[in-house]
């Protein structure tokens, strides 16, 4: 790093009216100078300063990051795992979509798709699943490892990427041990993020998105 000097008399000035602005004491001010804090300041790249440490001398309120932020928004799936299934699953639908998918993607990316009828009503799940199926769009689709993925982010990661929604993984429909069809899900109940199964029969709504790589 350059040892030459570009700070100016005024900003110097402007640092000290900072300093009286805040009623920064003596002491406090010592203490700066002694933990090499505000030569830190100076010196060095002021966003990589401990900013807790910073205001714990000044006695102010420790900053906290929402632990949402300190989530990473990638999503890693080793395909090479077998997702877990219920015991009542008695068929996959499409075995051939297992194994399918980026081993890594931002959660950002994804898109929340909605059947048309959903935007402004309620569908039948069996609607959308001959839609997907009919349109080739499965394959795009996210699957049951993804979901498990995805679960296992936490709850403050799910309500910052999905608020509150249900969200599908259509990728993976199976038939129950009735033999009817259902696809899975996460949805917030109680705190935590839970994977559900959806029967097809039932309605989808607005803020029951597939989500969708592509």
């Amino acid at each position: 790093m350059s040892t030459k000097s570009t700070a100016t008399f005024p900003q110097a000035a402007h640092l000290l009216t900072l300093f009286g602005q805040k009623d920064v004491s003596k002491e406090q001010f010592g203490q700066l100078v002694d933990l090499g804090l505000l030569s830190d300041l100076l010196d060095s790249d002021p966003t990589k300063v401990d900013r807790d440490k910073f205001r714990d001398v000044l006695g102010l309120k420790i900053t906290v990051t929402p632990v949402a932020e300190l989530v990473s928004s990638i999503i890693t799936v080793d395909r090479s795992v077998c997702p877990s299934y219920p015991d009542w699953v008695t068929k996959v639908i499409y075995p051939q979509f297992v194994g399918m998918g980026p081993v890594g993607y931002d959660v950002t990316t994804l898109k929340q798709w909605l059947h048309d009828d959903q935007k402004s009503g309620v569908v039948a799940g069996n609607l959308i699943h001959e839609y997907l199926k009919s349109n080739k769009m499965l394959e795009g689709c996210l699957g049951l490892r993804d979901l498990e993925e995805i679960q296992k982010k936490g709850i403050a990661f799910f309500r910052k990427y999905f608020q509150g929604k249900a969200v599908f993984g259509w990728k993976s429909v199976v038939r129950d041990s009735n033999g009817d069809l259902r696809v899975p899900c996460l949805v917030e109940d109680g705190g935590e993020v839970l994977l559900n199964w959806r029967w097809l029969v039932f309605d989808w709504f607005s803020n029951n998105p597939a989500l969708r790589f592509v």
